[in-house]
């Protein structure tokens, strides 16, 4: 009895070790087993995957690949860098001191007298401004390198007009703002669609799909705010990346939004709704009745500028296909615009990067049937202060400009 006793005590004692042992050989097996079921799903879904996909060479499947540059598209891409690339200046220590950086608190600009008599100047003169740069020591910069962005404005007038210098070179000026509104100098007519009946009449019987970022997405958020007769389809979408869909039935008008694929910034995005603009536009028909706007940048400023001109070649592709198949069809671009850079903002973006993605984008849809609306110069000689978000008076202008095109006035 003592003997038998003493067994079912050890046995006792050593139930847990046997339970922890059977239960681990358990998971373990069980953890095999479910390996073996991912393993065969992920033969059938690469099976699947496989016998569905296409075999277009020009349409997007993965978002973290590269497609292989064509040798026409490595040459612009390397003539496009070239023409970007920060010019050459006198070697400086590294790293650079901070204090022996521009400092915009010790730099003054000074209007020059006009050329004509007793220096005045005339409404319409060119003014000429001296600009003496500092460093935060108060020592005058001996290299230059610094980007300047400045506009000449008028509260009282509500005009105002942009001017970038960059070193060397200088922008040319598209256009000003004289009792606020934008006055285009070149091209199109700018009208003035002050009523939602005016804007109803231009966009009756379009189609118009509006892809980018969150600044096109403020538009179908203008517009849906401003014409009281259009019906916006719950969608059930996320209110970042869309897509949306507006529809005025008397006027037969349809307008969407959807957001461009990576990179973005947002921080819920269904992978269903991750969709090229490329690939969007493959889709359209087009025709007389169809506008396309576009916008790329904003989420594209703290990557390398490969990528924007990479995913730039991408959409011009699309378009060039859609304009094969479908002359009629009006394609819009905005360009990207300044931002507010605060301390955190400045770690990654820059007025630099922006200028650079304005040069790039007319580099690379120069010469094709496409419209500009010039957003950078139309933050800039705003007097609002800069923001990705540009405000809502700056917004009304823009899609002026965007219905000028759409409804140009006879004659223009």
């Amino acid at each position: 009895m003592e003997v038998k006793g003493c067994i079912r005590h050890k046995f006792c004692k050593n139930l847990p070790k046997c339970c922890f042992l059977f239960l681990a050989v358990f998971v373990f097996i069980s953890i095999l087993g479910y390996l073996d079921l991912l393993k065969l799903k992920y033969e059938e879904i690469s099976t699947i995957n496989l016998q569905g996909a296409t075999t277009d060479p020009q349409k997007h499947h993965g978002f973290c690949t590269f497609q292989p540059l064509s040798s026409t598209d490595a040459l612009e891409e390397r003539l496009i860098l070239d023409s970007i690339a920060w010019p050459e200046t006198p070697l400086l220590p590294a790293p650079l001191p901070l204090n022996q950086t521009s400092d915009p608190a010790h730099s003054t600009f000074t209007i020059l007298p006009g050329k004509r008599e007793g220096g005045q100047w005339h409404v319409g003169d060119q003014l000429e401004v001296m600009i003496q740069i500092y460093d935060f020591q108060g020592q005058a910069k001996k290299s230059g390198g610094d980007v300047l962005i400045a506009r000449l404005h008028n509260k009282t007038l509500g005009a105002g007009q942009p001017e970038v210098k960059e070193s060397i070179g200088k922008s040319g000026v598209s256009g000003y703002y004289y009792q606020g509104v934008w006055r285009a100098l070149g091209g199109i007519k700018v009208r003035q669609f002050n009523s939602p009946s005016a804007v109803n009449q231009c966009l009756k019987g379009k189609i118009v799909h509006l892809y980018g970022d969150s600044t096109i997405r403020q538009w179908f958020e203008y517009l849906n705010a401003f014409l009281p007769d259009v019906k916006e389809f719950n969608l059930y979408s996320f209110k970042q990346v869309g897509p949306f869909m507006m529809l005025d039935n008397a006027n037969k008008f349809l307008v969407t939004y959807r957001c461009h694929g990576p990179p973005i910034s947002f921080r819920n995005v269904p992978i269903s709704e991750l969709r090229y603009i490329a690939n969007e536009i493959d889709g359209v028909t087009g025709g007389d009745n169809t506008v396309i706007v576009f916008t790329v940048g904003a989420h594209f400023n703290s990557f390398p500028i490969e990528l924007y001109i990479r995913r730039l070649q991408s959409i011009r592709r699309a378009v060039v296909h859609l304009l094969d198949r479908a002359p009629g069809t009006l394609v819009v671009i905005r360009t990207p615009n300044l931002r507010a850079l605060t301390l955190k903002m400045a770690l990654t973006n820059s007025d630099w990067f922006s200028l650079q993605q304005d040069k790039v984008l007319r580099a690379i849809f120069k010469g094709l049937n496409v419209c500009l609306v010039d957003a950078l110069e139309m933050t800039l000689a705003h007097h609002m202060p800069h923001n990705i978000h540009p405000p809502r008076p700056i917004i009304k202008n823009m899609i002026d400009v965007l219905l000028s095109y759409v409804c140009p006035q006879k004659g223009s």
